[in-house]
């Protein structure tokens, strides 16, 4: 086999594989929410270590009276519009309806109580390590639209490709 082959048969496969990948976590980015789960990318270290960072996991929306102690589930931040954290209940307040939350890696609990309407849900799926950065990667609607542009130029060249070696072999006519 010579040089140039060599070469674009390796371009050809790791093509494939970064194509194949993109497809995977836009799957795994899609799928759960078919079971009425959300995914989300663990970025700190604060719940190691039963959720290491770079983890994704799976949020079921659960309401106040599903939630209960030394449960992990998800929450709106109440000090960072915007952001969310993941952490264990370790007191829950039916009165106010708040909920007193701690990082596994923290040896205080959080500052602030979370409330009721900050609640995403409950961590219901074992943590996946490492498969969350890419998630968090392609969650900007930025991130979906280029891996979308990604696969349809790569899908068109794939059918260039195949039309042009048909055309070499004879089997299209012009």
């Amino acid at each position: 086999m010579n040089q140039k082959k060599l070469m674009k048969t390796a371009l050809r496969i790791i093509a494939d594989i970064v194509i194949v990948f993109i497809i995977l976590v836009l799957l795994i980015n899609i799928i759960p929410y078919a079971f009425g789960l959300k995914p989300y990318a663990v970025l700190t270290g604060s719940m190691s270590p039963a959720i290491k960072t770079g983890s994704l996991i799976l949020v079921e929306k659960t309401g106040f009276d599903d939630i209960y102690v030394n449960d992990i589930a998800a929450f709106e931040s109440n000090k960072a519009p915007g952001k969310r954290f993941t952490h264990r209940i370790i007191e829950k307040n039916i009165e106010d309806r708040t909920f007193i939350t701690k990082g596994d890696a923290s040896a205080h609990q959080d500052v602030l109580p979370a409330t009721e309407d900050t609640l995403i849900g409950k961590v219901v799926h074992l943590p996946i390590p490492l498969l969350g950065y890419p998630v968090y990667l392609l969650s900007s609607l930025f991130a979906k639209i280029t891996v979308l542009v990604i696969i349809a130029l790569w899908t068109a060249f794939e059918i260039e490709i195949y039309i042009l070696r048909k055309h070499k072999k004879g089997e299209i006519n012009e």
